[in-house]
């Protein structure tokens, strides 16, 4: 993510950096660094609890791609990306067809 991708998420979170780096268990300096590019991202436990609570884009939060929010509708770009691969070839629709239907019954 881009200094200014941090800054829209501090504002649809309406805090500032200081009371982001407490609110999610980070060092203020270490939230600097991150902001600032001289890290490389936020930690997997602050991006997995944006998620669950305010719906962001995980790919938002890790590669700064596609939409903030990640609505029931949003597909993200390696969503659109397989359903591009998968339309192309209609047995590789089945194929996936069946590996899903098979998960699901393995998972019940």
């Amino acid at each position: 993510m881009k200094k200014s991708d941090y800054k829209i998420l501090f504002t649809f979170l309406k805090l500032n950096q200081k009371e982001f780096a407490e609110k999610y268990g980070l060092q203020p300096s270490n939230l600097s660094e991150i902001v600032n590019g001289r890290a490389k991202r936020l930690p997997v436990e602050v991006i997995l609890k944006l998620h669950k609570e305010h719906n962001i884009s995980v790919e938002w939060l890790i590669e700064g791609t596609g939409s903030m929010l990640a609505g029931p509708n949003s597909l993200s770009d390696k969503e659109k990306e397989l359903i591009s691969e998968v339309r192309k070839d209609p047995k590789l629709l089945d194929t996936v067809r069946g590996f899903i239907e098979l998960l699901k019954r393995s998972y019940k």
